[in-house]
């Protein structure tokens, strides 16, 4: 019975349909709309709370009123399925892309995941760096390596780390100098010590990282760039600590 009436109530604040549970407020008929109506805000300006503290850059681009309307529609048509709030939000940059009204902004779903990588890089837990010792005590190609949990990999096709840079920073010169066709960007998002940070890397890294975050064994994912280039690319990767862990190491 309690997780029946929980369910209703769930479903009334997430649709905004009292009907089906105004009769089990504790509250003069006159009042229970409104009482109804607190818990139904609370849970809109919850999200949308949660929303603005992951997605900055997006809500500068688009001003605080449509980034409120937007976070609401997402809010009942994502809810979230913990309670953790930081992990709320993975779906948004779609949800923007979908948008008719944002269409103009060709560019907002890619900031929207810029955003989100860097929220996640800033939130991942702390991992010691792989002792490089181990890797060539390990002697196989058949390892897998795992990356350090804050590490992020973007693919984008417009400049949106100039545009969240120069949205962040209020820099309105630098935003308007921006060249939407400058070509593709590798991104790499990470937290390595005390601070997130955003870095522009090329294709072979970008190949390489993506391809060992996926668990191709190291062998193949070094074959899959410039063989004479490949020890050296992972060699400083492992160096600049963005290793944790050696899988299937003997």
């Amino acid at each position: 019975m309690l997780h029946d009436a929980q369910a209703m109530f769930a479903r009334a604040v997430i649709t905004g349909e009292f009907g089906e549970v105004a009769g089990e407020i504790a509250a003069p008929p006159g009042e229970r709309a409104e009482r109804f109506a607190v818990y139904r805000n609370t849970f809109l300006g919850t999200l949308t709370n949660a929303l603005r503290l992951n997605f900055p850059a997006v809500e500068r681009l688009v001003g605080r009123d449509f980034f409120e309307g937007a976070a609401g529609c997402f809010a009942i048509t994502h809810p979230p399925s913990g309670t953790y709030l930081n992990e709320f939000g993975a779906a948004f940059p779609g949800f923007l892309g979908s948008l008719a009204s944002a269409a103009p902004l060709a560019y907002l779903p890619g900031v929207a995941r810029l955003d989100w990588a860097f929220s996640q890089a800033i939130c991942a837990p702390d991992v010691a760096a792989v002792d490089l010792a181990a890797l060539a005590l390990s002697g196989s190609d058949n390892v897998r390596l795992r990356l350090h949990p804050s590490l992020r990999l973007l693919s984008e096709s417009l400049p949106v780390d100039d545009i969240w840079r120069a949205v962040l920073a209020d820099d309105d010169e630098a935003l308007a100098a921006i060249d939407l066709v400058s070509g593709r960007r590798f991104l790499l998002v990470e937290r390595l010590d005390m601070s997130a940070r955003v870095e522009r890397i090329d294709e072979a890294d970008w190949t390489l990282l993506a391809m060992l975050q996926e668990g191709v064994a190291l062998g193949a994912a070094l074959q899959g760039i410039d063989p004479e280039d490949g020890p050296r690319r992972l060699a400083r990767h492992l160096a600049l600590g963005r290793v944790s862990a050696i899988e299937g190491a003997q």
